[in-house]
């Protein structure tokens, strides 16, 4: 009884390590200049997450994944304050576990507390278009979702409910999967973004190519590359609402 119960403690323990950052610096974002313009996130390999000229509210909607209509109430300063984070967690850690990472952050250095609740709202579902999907299945690679450049996606042993999820970031809407696709999939997509529709956590790195201007939207490059469609619906939207929140310390 006692080896099970100091073996739980310690999952518990390796559980809330591996959704804490390792250490984190927060420091108010200096003013905008010509050669400081740039705003956004970064996550470099190692676990690292990065932030410049972040407002609370737009770390809210990064460590939730959730849209601007999505986050409510709130001091403020919660939109006029802006904030430049250094944090690194485990080098393994993954985009997901970097938000969990990012929500214990604030709750403990911005005392930040939210209320969930839920309306009907516009959102996407994503569905099979007409002829059928047109990925392949894969269920043996090492599961992996990302953006290669703007405009570009590479996925591989990924659930479309994951896709889903993903695509959710890239329009203005939440997207649900609708497909009745069970399996994990490998695919690639490639679109030329409208503004705000790239997907990357930053500014692209310089040795990117930019994409095709003359290729096909989002909603298009779906269709024709992978037999797969958004179509708009209603549906239930979670809503979080600031109840608390404080200007952290500066470290």
């Amino acid at each position: 009884m006692l080896r099970t119960f100091v073996s739980a403690c310690m999952l518990l323990s390796a559980s809330a390590r591996a959704q804490s950052f390792e250490v984190a610096s927060i420091k108010p974002s200096q003013p905008a200049s010509a050669d400081r313009q740039i705003v956004g996130f970064q996550t470099p390999p190692g676990g690292r997450l990065n932030t410049l000229s972040t407002s609370l509210r737009m770390l809210i909607k990064f460590a939730y994944n959730v849209k601007d209509f999505q986050v409510s109430g709130g001091p403020g300063w919660a939109d006029s304050e802006s904030y430049d984070i250094v944090a690194k967690g485990d080098g393994n850690a993954t985009r997901p576990q970097l938000r969990l990472m990012l929500q214990g952050l604030l709750k403990d250095r911005f005392k930040l507390t939210l209320r969930h609740e839920t309306k009907d709202a516009r959102i996407y579902e994503l569905v099979v278009a007409k002829g059928g999907s047109k990925i392949q299945e894969d269920t043996a690679s090492r599961q992996r979702i990302a953006m290669t450049g703007p405009g570009k996606v590479m996925a591989q042993k990924t659930p479309l409910a994951l896709f889903a999820e993903f695509l959710g970031t890239l329009t203005d809407r939440p997207v649900v999967d609708k497909t009745g696709l069970p399996s994990t999939y490998k695919f690639k997509l490639d679109w030329t973004p409208a503004v705000g529709e790239a997907g990357l956590p930053g500014p692209a790195p310089p040795d990117v190519a930019p994409p095709d201007s003359n290729g096909p939207s989002l909603f298009t490059a779906l269709q024709e590359q992978l037999g797969l469609r958004l179509q708009s619906a209603k549906g239930p939207v979670e809503i979080l609402v600031i109840e608390e929140a404080e200007k952290p310390t500066e470290n």
